[in-house]
């Protein structure tokens, strides 16, 4: 029993690390593809041309560990839990909507280009702050 608890405490702790790395990953090619600065550039500019797309470069390779590790979710508080979950579906929704964006039917709309923007944000937050938490081991 003893044995079981311990192993158990030892692969969450592995689990938060893994998740706190992928998260930070994400947030980091966020960052390095510039992309909420280059769909406010696009706003900006929307009033003199049409909106061009802007692609993701890391739609279908971002979340290998979540995957991997979904079946072990449950070693790790309900609320970690909640939150690695909404941030994986907040980035999940980030990508298909500046892929909608993308498109030339959407080229022209501004709110939601400024949607999309708000998304990036609110994802950019959690991400940190759950890193934060997996990180210290706090919750």
């Amino acid at each position: 029993m003893v044995n079981k608890m311990f192993a158990d405490w030892r692969e969450a702790r592995r689990l938060k690390r893994a998740f706190a790395a992928e998260i930070r990953a994400i947030l980091e090619l966020i960052a390095r593809d510039r992309l909420v600065e280059l769909i406010e550039a696009e706003i900006t500019a929307a009033s003199s041309r049409k909106m061009t797309g802007i692609e993701v470069n890391f739609r279908s390779n971002y979340n290998y560990v979540f995957i991997g590790a979904a079946g072990k979710l449950g070693l790790l508080p309900s609320r970690q839990v909640e939150r690695i979950i909404a941030f994986h579906y907040h980035v999940q929704l980030m990508i298909e909507r500046m892929e909608i964006m993308s498109r030339e039917n959407e080229s022209d709309d501004i709110p939601y280009a400024q949607s999309v923007v708000q998304i990036m944000r609110e994802t950019q937050e959690l991400g940190r702050d759950l890193v934060n938490e997996l990180e210290l081991g706090n919750h």
